[in-house]
């Protein structure tokens, strides 16, 4: 018996699509990670370079967007018990 071969899965997807899906709100973390685990981009500098990229995106979004929201939490919480 041959080994099988498993068509990849990231083959129908041009270089221009995975750097535009690493910019994706919310989920473009996921497609970032993909396509730096892909085989198909291991070697392409311009999508690997926008998948670091939406990764820092993401990491700052986080560390900007988490106090924040804690902040406006905490202030509406208080202004409910004051005017509520």
């Amino acid at each position: 018996m041959s080994p099988r071969r498993t068509q990849d899965p990231l083959s129908g997807i041009s270089p221009r699509t995975a750097s535009i899906l690493c910019y994706i709100p919310v989920v473009g973390w996921i497609a970032s990670i993909i396509v730096l685990a892909a085989d198909r981009f291991r070697n392409d500098h311009r999508v690997r370079f926008h998948a670091f990229q939406g990764l820092y995106l993401f990491v700052a979004w986080l560390i900007v967007g988490i106090p924040i929201a804690w902040g406006v939490w905490i202030t509406l919480s208080k202004a409910w018990v004051l005017f509520g």
